[in-house]
């Protein structure tokens, strides 16, 4: 048994389990309590520890008849359903019912501990029981039970909400994800078309990467991390596609680290820049598009420089498609990465930096965090 089952589990076994724990806590203050009680004499007259065990078990059947009508009918019908004004009055009426039955349990208490009929009785005699443990411990015996209540659903829910919360942040990544695809197969297609219609000696290569692409769309994209060298094979495949497009009027640089089959990274991450300054590209109609795009693997940490021309309307820019991709970095590596976006009047410039994992795909090499981007960890 685990604290957090006991606590929270529904069941029988840990129900049973949490309501007898509180039944024995809360009988033992009660019954220790009640060592020393007060008479005419206010506090001069104690018990034993049997005794006053004896004199608890008079009332436990009238806390234990209250208290469940409390939590299980009044609470859940009426305070959470928010009818106020009828929670109000049932809550009197129960104090009050509780009060005269302590009263009487009192009353039986004091007869066979005397011996005296019930009509010889005095209240002052029975004013304790009917005083203290009638209003008072009522009182507090539905204040914790009720606060014991909204705090286990107050922290349900809160986990609830964390749930539903990293639910949404997946779904809004998968969307981030899959909102790239569309113009993958528009140019790859389009590529490939003109080039079988032209008979192209090149279409085979150019078939199978389209191939490589769709696959990795549809599958690998799927994956919470790739192998880096897959990750970049996709992008020199897709590049090639867009040098078809472009033709003579796209001017390369290239620079691409050597093979990393032990690393993983998040899909799709780097990728997506390349994708968006081609389109940038064909956005803005540039005659001759420049692109110069340096990975480098340093240790466990990848640093990804890459600057493409901006176009001469110098009010143009694609903040929302750079917003989407920060998106992804935030929800996938949060304090993890280090990423600069700027610009001159030539080119927009991307200095990412980004932890590699390790092979087990959890842990991070923090040392190489640290030395890298100290000011973000």
């Amino acid at each position: 048994m685990n604290t957090r089952d006991f606590i929270f589990s529904n069941q029988v076994k840990y129900r049973l389990g949490r309501h007898l724990t509180f039944w024995i806590l809360f009988s033992l203050h009660f019954i220790i309590q009640n060592l020393m009680i007060g008479g005419p004499g206010e506090a001069k007259t104690f018990r034993t520890f049997l005794e006053s065990t004896f004199h608890f078990l008079y009332f436990l059947p009238i806390y234990l008849a209250s208290t469940y009508f409390f939590i299980e009918v009044l609470v859940p019908r009426f305070l959470l359903n928010q009818r106020y004004s009828v929670f109000s009055f049932s809550f009197l009426l129960l104090f009050v019912i509780n009060f005269i039955a302590v009263y009487y349990a009192g009353l039986l208490y004091l007869h066979h501990i005397t011996g005296k009929p019930y009509r010889q009785i005095s209240f002052n005699a029975n004013k304790y029981y009917a005083l203290v443990d009638g209003l008072f411990v009522p009182f507090m015996l539905f204040g914790i039970v009720a606060g014991i209540k909204f705090s286990k659903k107050w922290i349900l829910q809160q986990r609830e909400n964390e749930k539903l919360a990293k639910q949404k942040l997946a779904r809004e990544l998968q969307l981030l994800k899959t909102s790239i695809h569309p113009r993958f197969l528009f140019h790859s297609l389009n590529t490939v078309e003109k080039h079988i219609g032209e008979s192209s000696a090149e279409s085979p290569a150019l078939i199978l990467q389209l191939s490589d692409l769709l696959s990795y769309i549809l599958y690998e994209n799927d994956k919470n991390w790739v192998n880096l060298e897959k990750e970049l094979e996709i992008i020199r495949g897709y590049i090639n596609l867009e040098e078809k497009i472009f033709g003579n009027r796209l001017l390369l640089k290239i620079e691409f680290p050597p093979n990393k089959n032990e690393t993983f990274i998040i899909p799709c991450i780097l990728l997506s820049f390349v994708e968006t300054s081609f389109e940038y590209f064909l956005e803005t109609r540039q005659e001759e598009p420049l692109l110069t795009l340096a990975i480098r693997v340093n240790g466990d940490m990848l640093h990804y420089q890459m600057g493409f021309s901006r176009s001469a309307d110098k009010a143009t820019l694609p903040i929302e498609k750079f917003d989407n991709i920060q998106k992804q970095l935030r929800n996938q590596y949060q304090y993890l990465h280090q990423l600069t976006i700027s610009s001159d009047d030539e080119r927009i410039l991307i200095d990412l930096k980004l932890p590699l994992y390790s092979g087990s795909l959890i842990n991070i090499k923090k040392n190489a965090i640290l030395n890298e981007i100290p000011d973000l960890v």
